[in-house]
């Protein structure tokens, strides 16, 4: 079944307050994983993938939009210096909204294309089944809708690769083990971020 977005009825309510959520997150899981928040969650908008990133930033200089994205996700290598792979839009609204529209959204990103399902923040284990978002009023509960769900298992497949990178990184011995409070303090203070390719 396809999913039929409403935006005129819910005023794109999705596309705001994109920061209004509460999560609990277990740190100590990230850390044992090597893996770490830059940026506490409840402060973060939209998780983005590096080519997603690299594209928003593009269309934002063609449509004239000032585009602030941030670090989000990231592990400390044996030089130190923090390796970002997950990044997201720091806005409360998300900026390619315009008349209760997207203006990119054929080429939105996948966090996006599945919503409300919700894929996890954390890397394991992901859920048999997606968590569903109760903050969208146009959609049927009952129902699965297939467009919304290859959204969501292409960002569990990139998750998965990235996952699989940084364990092999992590065997290689390129990757250091720290505290996910360590790291985010780091991430602040240093400012030694580099992008994993």
């Amino acid at each position: 079944m396809k999913f039929e977005c409403r935006y005129e009825e819910c005023k794109s309510k999705c596309c705001r307050n994109l920061k209004a959520n509460k999560m609990l997150i277990n740190y100590d899981l990230d850390s044992k994983r090597y893996v770490h928040f830059l940026e506490v969650p409840n402060k973060v908008g939209i998780a983005l993938f590096r080519d997603e990133k690299n594209s928003l930033l593009k269309f934002a200089k063609e449509l004239g939009i000032e585009l602030k994205i941030k670090p989000l996700r990231g592990f400390l290598g044996k030089d130190k210096k923090i390796c970002v792979f997950k990044w997201f839009m720091d806005h409360d609204e998300c900026p390619f909204l315009l008349n209760n529209s997207c203006r990119i959204y054929n080429n939105r990103p996948l966090v996006c294309m599945s919503f409300p399902y919700l894929p996890p923040f954390s890397y394991e284990p992901v859920p048999e089944h997606p968590v569903m978002s109760g903050y969208c009023p146009c959609i049927d509960k009952k129902e699965i809708y297939h467009d919304l769900m290859n959204g969501y298992n292409k960002s569990i497949e990139r998750q998965k690769l990235l996952m699989k990178t940084i364990e092999d990184l992590v065997i290689k011995g390129f990757v250091v083990k720290e505290k996910t409070s360590t790291v985010m303090r780091l991430s602040k203070e240093s400012g030694l971020l580099i992008e994993l390719d």
